[in-house]
């Protein structure tokens, strides 16, 4: 859970980077559109294997047994 906890703490500190420089050099609009576009893509991808960590666990922990 801790490793988890660090991955997605990680993720949302890179989007917070990533969109201050993007909005501080980059005026466009489209370029903090698709960049909020890969952070939810990005989002759901990491929530998913989360998801598929937690449920792989504890089947490894007990064939491990």
């Amino acid at each position: 859970i801790e490793r988890a906890s660090f991955g997605l703490t990680s993720m949302v500190r890179n989007l917070a980077l990533a969109l201050l420089l993007g909005t501080a050099f980059f005026k466009d609009p489209s370029t903090i559109a698709a960049m909020l576009t890969y952070a939810l893509i990005m989002f759901v991808v990491a929530f998913a294997i989360a998801a598929l960590f937690r449920r792989l666990t504890p089947a490894l922990e007990h064939a491990a047994a």
